[in-house]
């Protein structure tokens, strides 16, 4: 596994053992944060996330290296009869509060040599953006994330 997919795999592991409606988090995503794409027809459990890997930029540094950003969109999926902008903004919330909090995510790379554990240098919320209403009863929101992370170069 390449870092373009272990890193929201590693976003989609903790998300989904602290959005339980406990602790510093108001939602409860019953489990429903997955790192694949959905299509909004295709969700039978509200509210779901999905965590998925976008474009990356490089920056080759000097000490054998390369800077890499990394963008990562968060989508979060809602349907609810009475406040679904509501629902989404409270998500939205949540995801702000974990993102600020784990900066320096730790993620899981395979390699010819085994397992290797790294970690995100930082991430970055570059926008965030909701159907505004559109869909009610059902809602949809992104945060478009850039998550810098270093990446060695072997010669």
């Amino acid at each position: 596994m390449n870092a373009r997919t272990a890193i929201p795999v590693a976003y989609v592991e903790k998300l989904q053992q602290v959005l339980n409606g406990t602790g510093d988090y108001l939602t409860n995503m019953y489990g429903n944060v997955e790192s694949r794409v959905r299509h909004f027809q295709d969700i039978e459990n509200f509210p779901t996330i999905t965590v998925t890997p976008g474009p990356e930029t490089r920056e080759d540094m000097p000490s054998n290296f390369t800077l890499c950003r990394l963008e990562v969109a968060v989508r979060v999926y809602v349907k609810n009869q009475d406040d679904a902008q509501g629902e989404l903004e409270q998500i939205i919330g949540d995801l702000e509060k974990f993102f600020d909090k784990n900066l320096d995510m730790a993620y899981n790379l395979i390699t010819s040599s085994g397992q290797e554990t790294h970690k995100t240098i930082s991430n970055t919320i570059l926008s965030i953006t909701t159907d505004e209403g559109l869909l009610q009863p059902q809602g949809i929101g992104e945060i478009l994330l850039s998550v810098e992370y270093e990446k060695r170069r072997d010669y």
